[in-house]
């Protein structure tokens, strides 16, 4: 799956992503439909990405492998 990650993506706090130094993606699979990681979820990120790399206006793509499971 591919997810477009923009301002409107960022966490809660007063931050938007175009002001981050740097960020990290995480993708979760729930076992029950929740947004709160539980037992039998899996879940895989990734490690800091520089913002910068990522402020040229060009799209890049991010992988994220899913394999761990909580």
């Amino acid at each position: 799956a591919s997810v477009i990650l923009d301002d409107s993506m960022a966490m809660p706090g007063g931050k938007s992503l175009s002001s981050a130094s740097s960020i990290q993606v995480v993708a979760r699979v729930s076992s029950t439909g929740s947004a709160i990681p539980s037992e039998g979820d899996y879940e895989g990120l990734t490690g800091k990405v520089a913002a910068s790399a990522l402020s040229d206006g060009k799209a890049k793509e991010i992988p994220v492998l899913i394999d761990r499971k909580l």
